[in-house]
């Protein structure tokens, strides 16, 4: 299989995309060992999408978080 992302990437610049709510929101859910997946670009906004084993939590623009997401990871 041939990984069409070509540039991955790092967590700074993942950091940079998001607003300041998803921010804060990322360092709480981090508390609870949380790690940021990746960043998806909506036409409404930012996702911010973390991981934790194998539960799935997402972040909205605003902050909000979705510990039921329904997204698929690969």
């Amino acid at each position: 299989m041939i990984d069409r992302r070509v540039n991955n990437p790092k967590f700074n610049e993942h950091m940079d995309m998001l607003t300041d709510e998803q921010r804060i929101a990322i360092y709480d859910l981090h508390n609870y060992g949380y790690d940021l997946a990746f960043v998806r670009n909506l036409g409404n906004g930012k996702l911010a999408v973390l991981t934790l084993e194998d539960s799935v939590a997402t972040i909205d623009d605003y902050g909000e978080v979705n510990t039921n997401p329904s997204i698929l990871i690969r």
